[in-house]
């Protein structure tokens, strides 16, 4: 019994360590862009007929403690991420974590949705990742993504984010299409941009 109970236990640790959501390899053009200090964004071309999936890639001047720090605390978003206004946290346990997601988009729109999100840390590796849950009030259908953060060619003090975000906004009035520019193509880049900075001022 005690053998099961520690292969479960390593099972367990093991798969941990795995992203929530499939990785894309990166080549070498992507790779010199981000080593001259550039952030790269990506229309993902697999097939998803009711919504966009977008990448986004940078490397971070800044540990992979620090940079996980910004992104696992919502409170830290308004700094970094366009047209978010707030978060509301519903359940935050060991094994649940569910928060409420508030965006204003131009003309005074505003958005929301309830998300589940699942997490990872170690001093080389970590991951968050979150996605929509059923909620009535859900102004989208489906939202999912994932930040995965690696140190990058074993520097300590930077940080490889590879980003990335499926949105399927659901049913969208006539003439109102560019909102999904708006959550998706326009707001990715600004907001590792955004991120970059400001961890690297900050920390």
């Amino acid at each position: 019994m005690r053998l099961i109970y520690y292969f479960i236990l390593f099972l367990s640790l093991l798969l941990s360590n795995n992203p929530q959501f499939e990785l894309f390899e990166l080549n070498q053009n992507i790779i010199k862009q981000l080593e001259n200090n550039e952030v790269v964004t990506i229309k993902t071309d697999k097939d998803y007929p009711n919504g966009e999936h977008y990448q986004a890639y940078a490397i971070v001047n800044a540990n992979i403690h620090d940079v996980f720090e910004a992104v696992e605390n919502f409170d830290n978003y308004p700094n970094f991420m366009p047209r978010f206004d707030s978060v509301q946290t519903i359940q935050n346990t060991d094994s649940t974590k569910q928060y409420i997601f508030n965006i204003i988009l131009p003309l005074n729109i505003k958005y929301q949705y309830k998300i589940k999100s699942m997490e990872f840390s170690s001093n080389t590796l970590a991951w968050l990742a979150w996605e929509t849950i059923p909620w009535e009030e859900n102004s989208i259908n489906e939202t999912w993504g994932q930040w995965y953060l690696t140190q990058y060619k074993e520097s300590k003090n930077k940080t490889l984010i590879q980003y990335q975000v499926y949105t399927d906004p659901g049913y969208i009035p006539f003439g109102f299409e560019w909102i999904v520019n708006i959550m998706t193509k326009k707001a990715l880049p600004e907001t590792i941009e955004n991120l970059k900075k400001w961890v690297e001022n900050e920390y």
